[in-house]
């Protein structure tokens, strides 16, 4: 298929265009009070395969670590009414952007400290797994296998017993404060199921690069490309089959527009 005709094969050309001024808008932030992220995940991919939105995406993902986030929040709290933070809904926090046109979401992942220690690592992993199920309403078993389907169905049904919220700040203190070691190395504390076991030396958020997106300019860590390898294998610059170009998060942002 052309790739411009698949570009517009999938009715995303509107949220492509709101995610890019979304993008801008959080880039003009970083950058203005000198703090450092890079694009993440199906962004980064998109970056790198043919510098666009993956044609079937529906949201962007950019990572940062802690302390860039921490500033980061202080910054946006202070910032204009056309964006903000949003840190109650599950356990991604995520930068609101709206305008005429409606409101879009930048996805915000955390790198946070791991211990060097296996046993220590996998407590804190399985943690977060076993609170991101307490976090969850509507869980698609069909994904996954028995033993994970029986572990999904305890902790959405414990997470019932407490507030989102409650549970959002739970799992924050766990992915600052458990398990640390000697602050060698990192993860992303709040990923998903599978990106959250995936680990790093520290110094792998250390060093940043600006990469074309868009025809627009942004910020990327310089080993962005061991991470493509860690969650799409070493093939990542071939597309999935057909029948998996789906998007995700259509849902969450009519549910997000109608919220506004």
């Amino acid at each position: 298929m052309n790739c411009e005709v698949e570009q517009n094969s999938y009715g995303l050309e509107a949220i492509h265009k709101s995610l890019l001024k979304a993008l801008i808008k959080f880039n003009k932030i970083c950058r203005n009070n000198n703090i450092s992220y890079a694009l993440y995940g199906g962004t980064m991919l998109g970056a790198e395969r043919n510098k666009k939105f993956i044609p079937w995406d529906d949201d962007a993902d950019i990572c940062m670590t802690r302390n860039q986030y921490e500033k980061l929040r202080n910054v946006i709290s202070n910032n204009d009414n056309m964006c903000y933070i949003n840190t109650s809904k599950l356990w991604v926090p995520r930068f609101i952007f709206k305008d005429e046109d409606g409101a879009v979401f930048i996805d915000i992942f955390i790198w946070d400290y791991i211990s060097e220690v296996k046993w220590q690592r996998i407590c804190k992993i399985q943690g977060l797994r076993f609170l991101q199920g307490m976090m969850k309403s509507n869980v698609d078993y069909q994904r996954y296998g028995w033993k994970y389907k029986a572990v999904l169905f305890i902790s959405s049904w414990l997470g019932k017993m407490f507030s989102q919220k409650s549970k959002a700040k739970f799992y924050e203190y766990i992915s600052k404060n458990w398990f640390l070691g000697r602050k060698e190395y990192i993860h992303c504390a709040n990923e998903m199921f599978k990106g959250v076991a995936f680990v790093f030396d520290k110094d792998y958020m250390e060093d940043y690069i600006d990469v074309e997106f868009e025809e627009k300019i942004f910020m990327s860590n310089r080993r962005f490309r061991e991470m493509l390898i860690k969650y799409y294998g070493e093939d990542y610059m071939t597309p999935p089959p057909i029948e998996e170009r789906r998007p995700a998060h259509q849902g969450q942002i009519s549910r997000l527009n109608g919220e506004m």
